[in-house]
This record gives C-alpha cells, structure tokens and sequence, in this order.
C-alpha cells in the first residue's frame, strides 16, 4: 500500500503538471501594446504629402531656421539639384538615414509597441529601431554617450502619446534634404494616433545650437496599409555604381 500510494502521488503531480501545461499553451497570447495606451501595432506606409520627396520642412510653413554655415551647404546642394546633380543621400551608399528619413521613405514599416520598448521595422533597408520605454522619471540619458548614427533615444508615455528623446547622434546623418546638424543634436519625438486610428503621426522637435538659430519641429504623417501585407526583403548594394537621381522610389 505504501509503494501504491507513491505511485498515485506521482501520478496526481504529473496530471497537474500536464494541466497547468496545456492551460498556458491554450491561454490567448499577450497584447503588444497595453489597454492603458493606444495601439500603434501594424504596418504603415508614408502619406505621400509627407513623403521623402517633400524634403525636411517646419510644420508651421516657416523656412528652416540655419545658421550660415548650414545654410550655405543647402544652398549648395539646391544649386547643384537645379543642374541635374543632386548629392546622392546616405541611403544611396547603404549608410544609416535616420529614424525621420527612413520613415519618410516611401516603403511600408512596422510598429510593434510592448511594456518595455517600442521597435520600427522599415522595409526600405530591413533597418530596425528599438527603443527602451520607460517611466518618465527615469528616462535618462548617460553623461558622455559615444556619438552614434541613431544616437542613445529613450521612450516614456504622456497619455496617447509615446515621446522618444534622443540624444548623442553623430554628425554623419543629415536630415533631407542636405539638411545638416551637430553632434550636439538632441531630439524629441512624438508618437500618436490621428484620424480615428488611421493614421500615425511623428511630431519631431530638432534642437540644435550648433546648426540652426532656434529648435524647429516637422512632421511625419503615415496611413495604416490594409491588412495581409507583410514586410518584404529588401537588400542594399555596398558600392552603388547605379544612383538613381530623378523619380520615386518605392512599391507606390
């Protein structure tokens, strides 16, 4: 009765085991996006008003507040553009374009929004951005950060809103077109839903003493693709001897 009785414990674990098992395969898997903020989740493609082909422009209508010296290289590139010449941009070589040229790029992206971060997936060069989310109160950048491409960006909720503050970019990505700034560089941007959902609008302040007179903001406006599309391969060719200089670019 003894060994009888190990046995049927044995076997009373095992059945809890297999039941607790097959409870959390059969339970719905989590949300990406918590019900206390909105969903950002899906794919979405550039509104073509604000597309790659507008440029870089302030959202009130004002010109771009440069110092002389920014000034005078965008100045130079529209001259250049205006004899058939435009200087080729960073994507064109296969160089990191930013996070706000990339999402003007007329290919389709993906938004997927968890607790803990928020991640751009972009067709147009399988770039990737993942961004921690934080409170707020500890949304902190370090002291000297190391100047990157992308620069060290942290993101924190205010209400609807998803507010990524980056700084410590380097100086390599200017925004378009021949846009230029710093490295003392520091942006916010901020993440919401328009239009009833349908759209996913980027209100980005670009703050810049080094470049420009005063901080300006511009905007991204992206409208949501319908659903069954996928993010496609896309590969970029080191050693472009092909620049395309005219036309649009993407599967519009």
């Amino acid at each position: 009765m003894k060994r009888l009785s190990k046995w049927a414990s044995a076997c009373l674990t095992a059945a809890a085991l297999t039941t607790a098992a097959t409870a959390a395969f059969a339970a719905p898997a989590p949300k990406a996006a918590t019900a206390a903020h909105p969903d950002f989740d899906g794919i979405w493609q550039v509104n073509r008003q604000f597309s790659v082909q507008s440029g870089t422009k302030p959202s009130d209508g004002s010109p771009i507040p440069f110092l002389p010296w920014t000034k005078a290289v965008y100045d130079a590139y529209q001259k250049s553009a205006a004899d058939g010449d435009p200087w080729p941009a960073n994507h064109q070589f296969c160089l990191d374009a930013g996070l706000i040229r990339t999402m003007k790029g007329n290919f389709p992206f993906q938004v997927i929004v968890t607790d803990k971060q928020i991640i751009l997936r972009h067709e147009e060069d399988n770039i990737v951005h993942q961004i921690p989310i934080v409170p707020k109160d500890k949304a902190k950048h370090p002291k000297n950060p190391v100047p990157t491409w992308n620069g060290d960006a942290v993101a924190y909720w205010e209400g609807d809103t998803l507010v990524v503050d980056t700084i410590g970019y380097n100086e390599k990505v200017p925004f378009i077109p021949a846009t230029f700034h710093t490295p003392a560089l520091h942006t916010v941007i901020r993440f919401r839903l328009i239009n009833d959902g349908k759209q996913f609008e980027a209100r980005m302040l670009i703050d810049d003493p080094g470049a420009y007179t005063k901080p300006w903001e511009t905007r991204v406006v992206s409208d949501r693709v319908k659903p069954g599309y996928k993010i496609r391969d896309y590969r970029c060719a080191e050693n472009n001897r092909d620049l395309p200089t005219v036309g649009n670019w993407g599967p519009w």
